[in-house]
C-alpha cells in the first residue's frame, strides 16, 4: 500500500483504488501503519469530509531510505547490464506491471 500513496498524502478510496485492495482491507493496513507509527490520518484541505492518508516522521524516513537503496539498485544493475538492456529490462518491467 505504501507504494501508492503520494508523498503529500493520499485519500483511501483513492489507496484502494490503486492497489486494488478492497476498502476494508485497506483500512486494516492503514489502521496497522497508523500503530506502527508510519502514517497519520489527517482532514483533507480539499474536503472536510474526507481524510488523507500521509507519511509520519517516521514513515518519511522510511520511504527515504527506501528510494535510496532502490536507486543504488538501479545503478548497480544498469553497471552490470549497460544502460541499453537495462532499460529494455526495465520497460518490459513496467508494461507487466501495467497489464499483469
Amino acid at each position: 500500500m505504501l507504494r501508492h500513496l503520494d508523498v503529500d498524502g493520499t485519500r483511501a478510496s483513492e489507496l484502494a483504488e490503486r492497489s486494488g485492495l478492497t476498502r476494508q482491507a485497506l483500512t486494516q493496513i492503514i489502521d496497522d501503519l497508523e500503530a506502527l507509527g508510519y502514517v497519520a490520518r489527517r482532514a483533507d484541505p480539499e474536503d472536510r469530509r474526507a481524510k488523507l492518508v500521509v507519511y509520519t516522521e517516521r514513515g518519511l524516513q522510511g520511504y527515504r531510505a527506501g528510494r535510496r537503496t532502490i536507486a543504488q539498485m538501479e545503478r548497480e544493475f544498469a553497471a552490470l547490464l549497460g544502460d541499453e538492456d537495462y532499460g529494455r529490462l526495465r520497460s518490459g518491467l513496467e508494461r507487466l506491471m501495467r497489464e499483469g
